[in-house]
């Protein structure tokens, strides 16, 4: 019996360790905000995407994040003069990294204000707990592991003053808790897998506009 009771044990811990290695993101659900403030004390302006999205692979979460961001809110925002336009990525998640592509965003600067932010919002529901948030070395827009950072159920990038291009691209890794991730049983080297860019290439780059997160200050 104590033999059987041990065999047991170890299995346990084997399935608990397994399912601590494969935990990810997959079937979590996702919000997008984004935040910009001139200087430092001023009022922090928010623009949120109506409703939030399920984390797929493949597919992306947040395509054409210009027209996503064209609330009410936003239009206010711009025809007050707050900021100047959205800037077109595509943002695609994946089991433990968040991409941004800008295959169809044009060229041009992000604002140069004091916040000009990418807030990524995990539901509540679903809460994950994120650790060691960090900047792919694929990464081609500059940005530093400053401009990222963890505060409660969301996480932040700041992209003010950056200029990008098609060519941009932004890859953001981190680890899951295992005990929240949703863990789909794949070898946990798959996660961090490559990928190709999320937005197509055989549509027409827009024409830039006169341009939170978001936004461009062109």
């Amino acid at each position: 019996m104590r033999s059987f009771v041990l065999v047991l044990f170890v299995a346990l811990v084997t399935t608990q360790a397994a399912h601590a290695q494969n935990a990810d993101l997959i079937g979590s659900r996702f919000g997008l905000e984004g935040w910009n403030q001139r200087n430092p004390g001023d009022e922090l302006l928010k623009v949120r995407v109506p409703g939030s999205a399920t984390v797929r692979n493949p597919g992306v979460e947040f395509p054409q994040v210009s027209k996503l961001f064209d609330t009410p809110e936003g239009r206010a925002a711009i025809r007050a003069g707050i900021i100047g336009r959205f800037v077109n990525t595509w943002i695609d998640i994946g089991p433990n990294w968040i991409e941004i592509d800008f295959k169809r965003a044009g060229s041009g600067r992000f604002a140069g204000a004091h916040q000009n932010t990418y807030v990524f919002v995990f539901d509540k529901s679903s809460p994950i707990e994120l650790s060691r948030a960090r900047i792919d070395p694929r990464t081609t827009l500059r940005v530093t592991p400053a401009r990222l950072w963890a505060r409660g159920n969301r996480l932040f990038l700041n992209v003010q003053g950056l200029y990008y291009d098609r060519t941009s691209f932004v890859r953001i890794t981190f680890d899951v808790a295992p005990a929240l991730g949703a863990g789909n049983d794949r070898p946990g080297g798959a996660l961090d897998t490559p990928r190709q860019s999320a937005a197509p290439t055989d549509a027409p780059v827009p024409v830039p506009p006169p341009g939170i997160s978001t936004v461009s200050g062109g």
